[in-house]
Formats: structure tokens, sequence, C-alpha cells
């Protein structure tokens, strides 16, 4: 085997390719020899140095000295045969480096006392820097997750727990620390990790769910919990892992049903008084010959009719908060005989508002399956929105059409129209945007969103254009 000329060579050309900087502790003398890649990675032109130990140690951080000392006197003293320490150098213009210094001894005296310690420095700057901004980071998003109402914890790929929030870990008489490495099913009740592992699958393909269960503790009071879980990962890429968070909704859930069973409880007993009201005032219509007296009971008859259709409105929207179907049923109907008489329902109002209602029906009539009372009130409800929004004098046009699947019905106003900035908001519930004209129109807000669900539960839909030159078009379509 030929050797080379100069034995080192070829170490200097590894090491002038690489970010380490090799040296040589002749421990004796308490010289350290640096390859050229020492001087550069203190920011000077790259040349082999032979220093005294205590020349290096001048350059080190104050903070890391008092233990990188008591590292390398470990070692000088044959306690300590390798090392690998972290510790910051001051560079070239005064600012400060990380370098993560190895050392091993290669060479001792006969009775074993180390003579040449040998080893690398690298430059870890820029990894320190990122580990400092991740902690940053996750310190920051601990903080942040503490702060919220609802109990957070991470999984891994194995559904143990990377992390728990304090509240999560205090609701279940925890400390984050002890829940930290174990599984899901070790930390939580049987019944939490059996509703977990029903959607296991779903989560792992990428998939958010939610759900809500029952807490039973011995000695408690039940709480309801409802969970939501997170994969970290967008759907279609590998499952990294999920988040997990619990929110106590058992309060809220109390005063929701105190609320909806206060407003059922209140609608009911308005509900028979006025069905007394509407009959009494119908005996004194037919009773009575005077002029006057039916123009008064047709007044209060009108007023009454609404109170009713406002009871019933709350009625329904109870049934959906509930998640019920309306009451109803389909079968065949002609939507033009409904129209009329969802219009004629409305006339006495219209008068009253000195507005036109105008009725464009195709000459043939349009025959469907669909519930007749439904259909009537998702046209007396788009009617009234109109109307709502029309000045005296104003017409609402409404108009029917077949398509080649379906029927449309169309209502439209030239009211002030509706602003862009609220268009989407116009079919949910207790929605009441700001009208171009800025004059607020009484109402609950809840025509719209029941004439959505009316719609939806007979498979077909509802929608809104701005109508040509002023006003709004709202429309419903239903199979035919």
């Amino acid at each position: 085997m030929s050797r080379d000329s100069s034995a080192d060579s070829w170490l200097r050309g590894a090491l002038a390719g690489s970010d380490l900087a090799a040296w040589v502790w002749d421990v004796p003398s308490d010289t350290v020899k640096l390859s050229e890649n020492w001087l550069q990675m203190l920011g000077e032109a790259p040349a082999e140095v032979t220093v005294q130990r205590k020349e290096l140690a001048a350059l080190v951080h104050p903070d890391d000295l008092p233990r990188l000392l008591t590292v390398l006197d470990s070692v000088r003293r044959g306690r300590t045969p390798a090392y690998d320490i972290e510790h910051r150098v001051r560079v070239a213009g005064g600012a400060w480096r990380w370098i993560e210094s190895r050392g091993k001894v290669t060479q001792t005296d006969a009775s074993g006392r180390p003579l040449v310690v040998t080893g690398t420095n690298a430059d870890i700057t820029a990894r320190r820097r990122a580990e400092e901004m991740l902690a940053a980071r996750e310190l920051q998003l601990r903080l942040v997750s503490d702060s919220v109402p609802a109990m957070i914890v991470e999984l891994d790929t194995n559904d143990r727990i990377r992390y728990s929030n304090t509240k999560y870990a205090s609701f279940f008489g925890k400390s984050s620390e002890s829940l930290i490495g174990q599984t899901f099913a070790q930390a939580v009740d049987q019944n939490a990790w059996e509703r977990y592992a029903e959607h296991r699958e779903r989560i792992r393909a990428g998939h958010a769910v939610s759900y809500e269960r029952t807490l039973v503790r011995p000695g408690q009071p039940e709480v309801q919990l409802h969970i939501q879980i997170v994969p970290k990962a967008a759907r279609g890429s590998e499952y990294s892992g999920c988040y997990l968070m619990a929110e106590d909704v058992t309060e809220r859930q109390r005063l929701a049903k105190m609320k909806e069973d206060f407003i059922r409880s209140v609608t009911h007993e308005l509900r028979t008084p006025l069905q007394a009201i509407r009959a009494s005032l119908d005996a004194i219509a037919s009773a009575s010959a005077d002029p006057k007296t039916a123009r008064t009971v047709a007044t209060a008859r009108t007023s009454c009719d609404r109170l009713v259709r406002l009871v019933n409105d709350i009625l329904d929207y109870q049934r959906l908060r509930a998640g019920h179907r309306l009451p109803g049923g389909k079968e065949k109907i002609d939507l033009c005989e409904q129209v009329r008489e969802a219009v004629a329902a409305s006339t006495s109002l219209a008068q009253q508002g000195g507005i036109e209602l105008r009725v464009a029906e195709p000459a043939i009539p349009i025959l469907l399956s669909a519930d007749p009372d439904r259909v009537i009130q998702l046209v007396t409800n788009l009617v009234a929105n109109a109307m709502k929004h029309s000045a005296k004098g104003d017409a609402v046009d409404i108009s029917i059409e077949r398509g080649d699947s379906h029927a449309r019905v169309s209502v439209r106003d030239y009211g002030p129209g509706v602003p862009t900035d609220f268009q989407g908001q116009l079919f949910q519930q207790f929605a009441q945007g700001q009208p171009a004209d800025g004059k607020q129109r009484a109402g609950t807000g809840l025509g719209l969103a029941i004439c959505k669900a009316l719609a939806e539960q007979m498979n077909g839909r509802v929608g809104f254009a701005p109508a040509e030159g002023k006003g709004a078009v709202f429309w419903f379509e239903l199979p035919a």
C-alpha cells in the first residue's frame, strides 16, 4: 500500500468540504491545534492554528463557560472518556454563534491519564435558532390553547398523547405532563375510547369528525361533551396524527332547552286565544251589515292573522332547531292553484299597504307532488317579505314557470334591494340586514330561513337574485 507524502491531505480535503473544524488537544501542554475551518467559523480567513486552551475559553459565552470547563476538567482528569456539548463563542464583529463540540480521549499514558483528545467543532447556529423559534411558537400555542375554553389533546399516529392543554388535564384531575406518552385508550374511560374508535378510520383518511357524548363520573353530575377531531394532515396526505377538542356544553344545552320550552309554552298559550279572537271577529263580521264595522273587523282580522303567522313561524323554527321535519305530507297538487290561494290570503294585507299583487301564470296547470299547505306557506312568506320592502303604490310580481325537471315560483319587489355584503346571509335564521335605503323593517328574521327548510324538505331549493333596475327576486323550485 502506497502512503501519501502528506498524511493529512485526505483529511484536509474532507474537512474543507464540510462545516466541521477538527482539533487535537495536547493535554500535557494544554494546547489545541485546530483545522483551518475553525477560523472561518469565527469569521476570519481560514488557516490552521495552534493556541492555548485558555485562549479558546476566552471566546466562550460567560453563561456557557462554567459548564464547558467542568466537562473539560473531567476529561483531563480521566473521568470522562468522551463528551458532546453545545455552547456559544464570540466571532468577528462581536456576535455569538452556537458550536457543538465533540471530543474523545485517543491516547493515554501508562497510568491511563489522557495525553491526547481529538474531536470536531460544528457551527449549529442555524439549527439552534430554528429550535428557539420552534420553542417560542410552541410556547405561544400553549398559552393560546390554555386560554381557550376548549379542552385540547394532540395525538400521534399511534394514538399516543403528544400534548394536552391545562384545561383538558385538570378537567380529568390530572397534570398535562402525566398524560404525555400515554395512549388515548389508557388516558380516558372506556366509553370515550369506544366513541373515538368508531371514527378512527375516517379520521385517518383525513376527515374531520364531531360528535357528542355523555361523561359519567362516580359521585358527580353527568356532563355533556361536544367532541371535534381534526386530522393534522390534509386529506390525501399521509396521516400524522390529530387534534381532539372537547367542550363542556352541559350548561349551554340546559339553557337552550329552557329557552325552547319557554318559547314553545308561550306560543301554544298564544295560539289558543288568537284562534278564539279570530272566531269572534268572524262572528261579528257575519252579524253586522255596517260598512264601518266591517272595515274595523277586517283590520283586526288582518292583524290577528299576522300574529298567528308569527306564532306558527316560531313553532316551525323550534321544530327545525330540534332537527325535526315540519308536519305535512306530499300529494298531487296544481302549483298555480296553491299560488293563487296564497296570494288571496295576502291580499288584505297588501291593500292596507297600498301594494298591488300581480300574478303571471301559464295557461296549462303545473302538476307536481308536494305538501299543499307548505307550498302556500312558502309563497305567503315570500310575498310577505316582498311587501315588507315595498312602498305604497308599488307592485309585487309573482310568476310561475315550468322548467325541464322543475317548477319555479318567483316573487319580485321593487324596493331598495339587498346590500351585496348581506346577500350570503339571507336564508340564515334571525338574519336581518340593513336595507339599501337605510330604513329598518319589522320582522323576526325567520321567514326566509323557514322557506329554505320547507323547500329542501320537499326536495327543492330557494334562491335570490338582484332584480334588473331595482328591487329583488326571491324564488323557490320544486321537482315537477
